[in-house]
């Protein structure tokens, strides 16, 4: 099974992670995610941050060097109180 999935440098957008996000509420094993260095925008993170809740096994969520502005750092740090499995998420705003 497939348990770490790095898509770091891959022009990901808002809609791919919306897909992906969405993914993520459908698999119990991918422990580790990193999708550093995208076009992921404060509505990638809100989606992420509805996801993570729902996903029992992640554990890393890189999101760093990504266009995240104080908005979608914050929605994913509400989601971190309903994310206990989850103990290493890199946000780093950079938009």
């Amino acid at each position: 099974s497939l348990t770490s999935l790095d898509l770091g440098h891959n022009r990901i957008d808002t809609a791919g992670a919306e897909a992906l996000a969405l993914a993520l509420t459908q698999t119990e094993v991918l422990r580790e995610l990193t999708l550093s260095s995208n076009h992921i925008t404060d509505v990638g993170a809100r989606a992420f941050a509805q996801a993570l809740p729902k996903n029992g096994s992640l554990q890393v969520l890189d999101l760093a060097d990504n266009c995240l502005r104080p908005t979608g750092v914050a929605s994913l740090a509400e989601a971190l109180a309903d994310t206990p499995g989850l103990h290493t998420c890199s946000p780093r705003q950079t938009g």
